[in-house]
């Protein structure tokens, strides 16, 4: 259960972070990059090209989407205090 929830939060954060993106695809090649487990390519895509993201952070959200967008649940990370520190870095 919790891989699923691990997923889905990735997918949210994903829409998030990138809707507004010009290259942002629509519902139907979202769901074709998940069917082909594809979608982290796009994420990484979309990270490189953000604007005023630095070096660390895009290795964050880069590694984010690693582990929780990933298809098979056997790859993806193992919960959620595993993810959130790659989205807030301790003050």
């Amino acid at each position: 259960m919790i891989k699923m929830d691990v997923y889905s939060f990735g997918m949210l954060c994903f829409w998030f972070l990138f809707q507004q993106n010009e290259k942002y695809p629509g519902q139907n090649s979202i769901e074709e990059l998940k069917s082909n487990d594809t979608l982290r390519v796009l994420a990484q895509q979309l990270i490189a090209t953000t604007v005023g993201l630095n070096n660390e952070q895009k290795s964050d959200l880069d590694r984010f989407f690693n582990l929780s967008l990933i298809r098979d649940p056997k790859g993806r990370g193992t919960g959620f205090e595993q993810l959130l520190p790659l989205l807030v870095r301790d003050r």
